[in-house]
């Protein structure tokens, strides 16, 4: 686990939660297993990304070998909610993992452009929320 509460003073209190779980669904390493499919599939990996970041957002995976993915997400966001229950906090964190993701070229193409878009969608997503909820 990353601390970046014992390097950074203003880090995000759920910026250790929202890199380990980018990590987990976003690891360049999915695609060095020969004949082994670790890489949960684009559709798990958009719906696990849709605003509100919660546990109940997390569905299961299905034809895939990396059925534990699931459980640890979940269990990743319940700490999270934890430590910060804003939804907006979390969403933002997760967001820049994506991008952080996306930035570096030792992973497909592919798989970079949909961090890339699924970090803009939360951002959109947070930003709505919070214009939303200023409104209210």
């Amino acid at each position: 686990m990353i601390d970046y509460g014992s390097i950074l003073r203003n880090a995000p209190v759920v910026a250790d939660a929202a890199c380990l779980e980018v990590s987990l669904y976003f690891a360049p390493g999915h695609a060095s297993v020969p004949g082994v499919d670790t890489c949960p599939p684009e559709r798990w990996r958009r719906a696990v990304c849709t605003y509100p970041l919660d546990v109940a957002g997390v569905p299961d995976v299905t034809g895939n070998t990396a059925g534990w993915l699931p459980n640890a997400v979940r269990e990743i966001r319940a700490q999270a909610e934890t430590i910060d229950p804003n939804p907006a906090s979390y969403a933002p964190a997760v967001s820049a993992y994506l991008v952080r993701f996306a930035a570096y070229d030792n992973a497909p193409l592919a798989d970079r452009a949909l961090a890339y878009e699924l970090a803009c969608r939360l951002v959109s997503a947070v930003a709505l929320d919070l214009t939303n909820e200023h409104l209210a």
